[in-house]
């Protein structure tokens, strides 16, 4: 097997080890670093990444699936990464964050903020939408909101797109000031 192969694959044990030490993980994230054999990879230019944890143990409470950051395009200081065993990158890696959170999940963060207990709960990607009975002047009324979630700043985001009542649409202006946050802490 020649350097040139052996070397992505050197690479991405070093990641995963430093993840796993920096973060304090109970087991190594897998890591792909695909490039331009043998001449990129070389000279330390990558087009991609990726770098998935399965079940990772975050700070507070949330508790995802699967936690995985598809990386751009990066350069890395090959022999300086290769001879001290620590990745040693040119500029910081960016890349885009997907966290995988299950229905019970979901289920359990929203009731946090619920006013009123959460029944059904359908996910779709970056959206759910949420089952729930209010009283109004006595009578229990089915109501659904259909959330958009996304991840900025180590923070879940939820906010309310649209809501109905009785099946019927509520106004737009009903939904201002409704979103919330839920901290997830540093990755």
């Amino acid at each position: 097997m020649s350097s040139c192969v052996l070397l992505p694959l050197l690479l991405e044990k070093l990641v995963a080890q430093g993840l796993q030490s920096g973060l304090g993980l109970a087991d190594e994230p897998h890591v792909e670093i695909r490039g331009d054999l043998p001449l990129g990879a070389l000279a330390g230019e990558f087009e991609e990444g990726q770098v998935t944890f399965a079940n990772p143990e975050l700070p507070g409470d949330v508790r995802p699936d699967e936690v995985t950051v598809d990386l751009d395009p990066f350069d890395l200081d090959v022999l300086g990464s290769v001879a001290s065993g620590r990745l040693r990158v040119e500029e910081p890696v960016s890349g885009e964050l997907r966290i995988e959170l299950s229905e019970e999940e979901i289920v359990e963060i929203a009731t946090v903020f619920a006013a009123s207990p959460v029944g059904e709960v359908e996910l779709e990607e970056g959206r759910f939408v949420v089952g729930s009975e209010v009283e109004l002047l006595g009578v229990r009324v089915p109501v659904s909101v259909e959330w958009e979630l996304d991840v900025r700043d180590s923070v879940l985001h939820f906010e309310p797109v649209r809501a109905k009542a009785l099946g019927e649409p509520v106004p737009d202006e009903l939904l201002a000031g409704a979103s919330f946050e839920y901290p997830i802490g540093e990755l």
